[in-house]
């Protein structure tokens, strides 16, 4: 029973400290990344955020009683349009995912997206974004990169485009008459 609590102990204590932060480099300055580290460490996700802008570093915290309180340590460097960022934190990949979270998160502010949705009268329309066809028919809704595109549909020999503007975290919308 002694050696079972033994290892137990060096377990719970020499894992965390053997922790190494994982690392990302992005091709953005480090104030467009400190930007979306301060969006994605915002509440609900996390309990609280200490971020310290001028030197960009923070302390944010997740978990509750029953999963366990949780740090994450954030610390961001690089210069030009490289940053790197290095999340640290103990326990973070055993029970947890709460590094690969983060950048998750933060990854989805550094690349927003938005939703398009297609419908056509006939449905089983082809769909084409910027003259690309896409897999999947009408009705179909799908993510894309904000930014402005070209959509066509075609069936049957009939085509209607429109102009798109995909704006983060918003649906755009578009039911097309192709009846003849």
């Amino acid at each position: 029973m002694k050696q079972v609590v033994i290892v137990v102990l060096l377990i719970v204590g020499v894992i965390p400290a053997l922790a190494k932060p994982r690392t990302k480099t992005y091709s953005a300055n480090c104030d467009r990344v400190w930007a979306a580290v301060k969006r994605a460490t915002a509440p609900p996700h996390y309990n609280f955020a200490q971020l310290d802008d001028a030197q960009k570093k923070g302390l944010v915290s997740t978990g509750d009683f029953w999963t366990g309180k949780r740090f994450l340590d954030i610390a961001l460097s690089g210069d030009g349009d490289t940053c790197k960022l290095a999340v640290g934190g103990n326990f973070s990949g055993l029970a947890h995912d709460d590094k690969g979270d983060l950048f998750l998160r933060i990854e989805g502010f550094l690349n927003p997206t938005g939703t398009v949705r297609v419908a056509t009268d006939p449905p089983g329309a082809q769909i084409f974004i910027d003259n690309r066809l896409r897999s999947d028919k009408t009705p179909a809704t799908f993510s894309l990169p904000t930014g402005k595109y070209v959509l066509a549909v075609v069936k049957d020999g009939r085509r209607v485009v429109r102009d798109v503007e995909v704006e983060d975290g918003v649906l755009a919308n578009f039911e097309l008459d192709l009846a003849p």
